[in-house]
């Protein structure tokens, strides 16, 4: 009798592990995910090596990138709001546009290419439904936490892109605080997806493990 019914609590928990990895289980980012992460790298590689082209680049990029507003409860954590030695990169067209003024200087071409770009295109499109997002600023040795409702059994997925300045992770919390699915690699780009096993709030935490401020984009699908 003891056989069987340790039998059965092996049988369960193999059973619930499986369960587990089914519900996080990794989908394909969406593409706007898969533009914001390009542009930031692509900005961050105009940054480092003086290139207004690249920051110009970047900037046409996530302007065509177009969210509803995240519209999410949030919470911050008490950090170090302490600018990088390299400074902040917020990371919006606008910014990215201003920036790549300053390194054009008098080139008419760059400038009149800078001008070309859309800067108000990122951001509310007033749509129902499709992918949500903000820009904002998580401080260093600190977290930001967003309270997000997903539906039961459709896949839910959230990707974070930050400016270079630190490590951010990413972790999902249920209503009962237990850790749904996280990103924790040496990045601040992170994504996670996996399928509600019920309707309800959820929590984001975006967590800043470095020492300087963050400026970073956080969308939901």
């Amino acid at each position: 009798m003891k056989r069987i019914v340790l039998s059965m609590i092996a049988l369960c928990a193999m059973l619930c592990a499986t369960a587990q990895v089914e519900e996080t289980k990794n989908a394909p980012k969406t593409p706007g995910m898969e533009q914001l992460q390009l542009a930031k790298q692509l900005a961050i590689y105009g940054y480092d090596n003086g290139s207004a082209t690249a920051l110009i680049e970047a900037a046409r990029i996530m302007s065509g990138v177009q969210y509803d507003a995240l519209e999410a409860k949030v919470t911050r954590g008490e950090g170090q709001d302490v600018a990088s030695q390299i400074g902040d990169r917020k990371m919006t067209p606008a910014s990215l546009i201003a920036d790549a003024k300053k390194l054009a200087g008098d080139d008419k071409q760059l400038l009149a290419l800078a001008d070309d770009v859309n800067i108000n295109g990122t951001g509310t499109r007033g749509a129902v439904g499709g992918e949500r997002g903000q820009n904002d600023v998580v401080y260093g040795r600190s977290y930001n936490d967003y309270v997000v409702a997903f539906k039961k059994g459709i896949i839910a997925q959230v990707g974070v892109s930050g400016n270079g300045n630190s490590d951010l992770d990413l972790y999902i919390y249920d209503e009962n605080g237990n850790v749904i699915v996280a990103d924790t690699d040496y990045s601040d780009d992170c994504y996670v997806s996996w399928y509600p096993r019920w309707t309800g709030n959820y929590l984001i935490r975006v967590v800043n493990t470095g020492t300087y401020r963050n400026y970073f984009t956080i969308v939901t699908n």
